[in-house]
């Protein structure tokens, strides 16, 4: 089997139903080469329910993209750092746990990235009602604020080159991070549509 495409780094902490609709929605995605690297810093016990529950259903039907990769890690930040140098495929994105995809989101993203080879691409998503009152669409672009770790790919050397910014900001790494390749003058693309929802 080649090497994926892809690598889906999900950072979670005690929010098994949260993690299952973001995991059927990389499930259903119309690019099937990839994998999905998921990081767990929680108690031992929610740590094998989780891998017995979820991950041990996905082998038994033959799934085999989707792996568990316990952290000791008390930041979310921190453990997808690690599962970064685990993983496989040259492009990384860093979905949430409560994030949702549409089916083609993985198509269209690699594709622009294809066509245009920038290391870094984004697109537009969905932000929920906790912040905007109502769903609302977030025009995305390579700044804090109009930027979300689950929203781009970026190449993984130059993700691991670069890294989370330090000190720990939380709830900005991500957007910090964009803003240092964008003074490196990293090249980057906005794919089209709205591909994702931030809950």
């Amino acid at each position: 089997m080649s090497a994926p495409d892809i690598t889906y780094i999900v950072s979670t902490h005690h929010r098994p139903r949260h993690l299952a609709g973001l995991l059927r929605s990389l499930q259903v995605q119309t690019h099937t080469n990839f994998e999905c690297v998921i990081t767990d810093n929680s108690t031992e016990e929610n740590f094998q329910s989780l891998n017995w529950c979820m991950l041990k259903d996905m082998e038994d039907a033959g799934e085999t993209r989707f792996r568990l990769l316990r952290s000791q890690l008390a930041n979310c930040y921190d453990s997808a750092e690690l599962a970064a140098k685990d993983a496989q495929a040259p492009l990384l994105c860093f979905p949430s746990d409560d994030n949702y995809y549409v089916p083609m989101f993985g198509e269209i993203m690699l594709a622009t990235q294809r066509s245009t080879q920038a290391p870094l691409v984004y697109c537009d998503f969905l932000y929920d009602p906790r912040l905007l009152g109502f769903y609302g669409v977030v025009d995305a672009a390579p700044m804090i604020g109009r930027i979300d770790k689950g929203g781009f790919l970026v190449d993984r050397k130059l993700f691991l080159e670069v890294g989370w910014p330090r000190p720990m900001q939380y709830g900005i790494e991500d957007g910090l991070f964009i803003r240092e390749l964008m003074k490196r003058n990293v090249a980057h693309a906005k794919a089209p549509g709205v591909l994702w929802v931030h809950n």
